[in-house]
């Protein structure tokens, strides 16, 4: 059983091993999310809630609305000078994998 359980785990994971964005119809969104919120993390900003760049300049305080926790998680992998595709990336792996 554990031993189907891992091979299910690896097999879902394919997609991310390859190189560049994998398919997804919201996988860009996640990457403009990404590179914001690690922009005001950076800044001094430890609860980003309103980016002003979102809605052409107008600002959206899209992290009123959406879970934090894994742009935080993006935000670690970036701060170690990982790309925001390989943020995203790691941070599907390891809850994957959790």
């Amino acid at each position: 059983m554990r031993t189907a359980l891992i091979i299910l785990i690896l097999v879902s994971l394919v997609p991310l091993v390859r190189p560049g964005l994998y398919t997804s119809p919201d996988g860009e969104h996640h990457l403009v999310r990404i590179a914001h919120f690690h922009k005001y993390l950076s800044s001094g900003d430890l609860a980003p809630k309103w980016i002003q760049e979102l809605n052409n300049g107008k600002g959206y305080p899209i992290f009123f609305f959406i879970n934090p926790l894994p742009y935080y998680q993006t935000s670690i992998f970036k701060l170690a000078g990982i790309s925001t595709v390989n943020s995203l990336k790691l941070a599907l792996v390891l809850s994957t994998i959790l």
